[in-house]
């Protein structure tokens, strides 16, 4: 199974990351799922959009998040931790293109803000869907929202699979076990050709022997 999960230089990527689950519900029903940000962790994030929401009057605002960032060990701890985390890296350009031609929905990398300027700031509602704390830039998050006047927790949008630039399966899953879900992603429908490997992060062969040759 290849193991590196190197940024195509030139190329814009977003990288989502999940469980295993929701990467077999993307693959097989071709579909991205937009929710509603009612049970995320960073309670000030939920709470502007919930706010935002509410000042327009709609019935739920749903999202989605990604990363601009290249792979860390913070991404997969935090969004996709254990064994059955999965990163989804996607192309940008293919995504967008394909989403915001067809959708309503609003594409923004997250603005970062010290609480001093938020403050002091005469803040749009247009923007609360896309501040964070300023504590939280290391993430450079990138997020997909959908307003909506119907009460919904969540939405698919249809993805084509040539929007998918690769597939990366987290970095503690047994290596027989990893083996077995690439052939299971392998298999699907249309998904013949993905590019499906294993994160090296926290155990790199060729980093052990670099640092077996010091002198």
């Amino acid at each position: 199974m290849p193991q590196s999960d190197v940024r195509p230089p030139g190329v814009a990527t977003l990288r989502r990351y999940t469980d295993i689950p929701a990467l077999i519900y993307m693959l097989r029903r071709r579909r991205l799922t937009l929710l509603n940000p009612g049970n995320w962790d960073d309670k000030n994030d939920s709470h502007f959009i919930e706010l935002y929401r509410e000042k327009k009057q709609l019935g739920a605002v749903l999202a989605l998040c990604f990363t601009e960032v290249g792979e860390t060990y913070h991404h997969w701890r935090v969004f996709a931790p254990g064994t059955s985390g999965v990163c989804v890296r996607f192309k940008k350009d293919a995504l967008l293109g394909h989403l915001l031609k067809k959708t309503t929905i609003r594409a923004g990398a997250a603005q970062y803000k010290m609480l001093n300027h938020v403050r002091t700031a005469a803040l749009s509602a247009e923007d609360l869907p896309f501040l964070k704390r300023y504590a939280f830039r290391d993430e450079q998050e990138f997020r997909l929202v959908y307003n909506t006047r119907h009460a919904l927790q969540s939405k698919d949008f249809s993805l084509p699979l040539e929007c998918i630039d690769r597939i990366t399966i987290n970095p503690w899953l047994n290596e027989r076990l990893a083996d077995g879900l690439w052939d299971t992603i392998r298999e699907l429908k249309g998904c013949e050709h993905l590019i499906v490997g294993q994160s090296s992060l926290v155990n790199n062969r060729e980093w052990k022997k670099l640092g077996a040759s010091a002198a």
